[in-house]
């Protein structure tokens, strides 16, 4: 039969600072925790592998507020891992993201449409003045190559009908800095 732990008894065997006793403590929030940990990053872009490091990192924080003394029983322990992971997710999906913008190249195979929107510096440039809201939804649809209903999750949006729609203006926007910008065909060719 296996032992539940409260949150004080995990605390408090952290505090022990006993290898073994520890040990318990996080194979116990391992357990307990991770799952829904694991479900987030994975719905996220996220693999095995980058949800099990999240977690480690997030226990490792946690060990050292607990050690501190700097963590306080005012919610659960898993409200505050799971807070935490997402949080380290979040950071970790925008350094993506960044590396994204920064690392396009024109040799990426785009029909016309898309090449005039992503093969070449100064739109990188332009999608920087982007609202970040269409920045992400520009990125995570054409570089990430997320669905449009992985979208309409991710962003909240209702329908398939309005993610399509919040794309299609998120687009205008990026084709008003083009011209505003009196960028042309030519300004993104390779010649």
């Amino acid at each position: 039969m296996r032992e539940e732990l409260s949150d004080k008894e995990i605390i408090d065997l952290i505090n022990t600072d006993e290898k073994n006793q520890v040990d318990k403590a996080f194979y116990h929030l391992y357990k307990r925790d991770y799952p829904s940990v694991r479900q987030y990053v994975k719905a996220n872009n996220g693999t095995e592998d980058s949800s099990e490091e999240i977690f480690q990192e997030t226990l490792i924080i946690f060990f050292i507020k607990v050690q501190k003394g700097e963590f306080k029983l005012e919610s659960s322990i898993g409200g505050y891992l799971f807070s935490v992971s997402r949080n380290l997710w979040l950071k970790e999906l925008q350094k993506r993201r960044s590396s994204i913008l920064i690392s396009l190249d024109d040799e990426h195979d785009y029909s016309d449409e898309e090449s005039i929107l992503v093969s070449h510096k100064k739109i990188k440039q332009l999608l920087g003045l982007l609202d970040e809201n269409c920045r992400n939804l520009l990125v995570d649809f054409y570089f990430l190559k997320e669905s449009v209903n992985e979208l309409k999750t991710k962003y909240g949006l209702g329908s398939e009908g309005a993610t399509k729609n919040k794309k299609y203006r998120c687009l205008k926007k990026l084709t008003v800095l083009v011209q505003k910008n009196k960028l042309n065909r030519t300004d993104f060719s390779n010649d």
